[in-house]
């Protein structure tokens, strides 16, 4: 066999083993607990309808975010074990550092936008 159709044979078995890699690490939506994305504080008030309307009109406005994939990456993937009383707390420094969006004229943190989002995609899907 000639030198270049190895290169070139070594080079495509690569690339085809290499695939199933990227698309694991940029592409897989990341393993969470379902129930985490209810927002606890808005759930005393509002019930699973009124939180899915609301995660609605926030895909709507920021259609981006439209993804369960993204939404899980950064509610739950930058921090190891996140729980309830993680999430509490970005919500509270959401507000604190004026991170918030107005949803229905509701002011939501935007981790709580982003919770209703995801419940909305999960009520969608399935």
């Amino acid at each position: 066999m000639k030198r270049r159709n190895f290169v070139l044979l070594a080079s495509a078995g690569a690339t085809v083993a290499a695939i199933p890699a990227i698309h694991f690490l940029f592409y897989r939506t990341p393993d969470y607990d379902k129930a985490l994305a209810v927002p606890e504080l808005l759930s005393l008030i509002w019930d699973q309808k009124n939180i899915a309307d609301i995660g609605e009109r926030y895909c709507s406005k920021f259609p981006n975010e439209m993804s369960e994939r993204f939404l899980a990456r950064i509610l739950f993937s930058d921090v190891k074990n996140r729980d309830k009383t993680t999430l509490q707390e970005i919500t509270k420094n959401d507000f604190q550092s004026n991170n918030t969006v107005i949803i229905d004229g509701w002011m939501l943190s935007r981790t709580e936008a982003r919770q209703c989002a995801l419940v909305y995609l999960l009520n969608k899907n399935g």
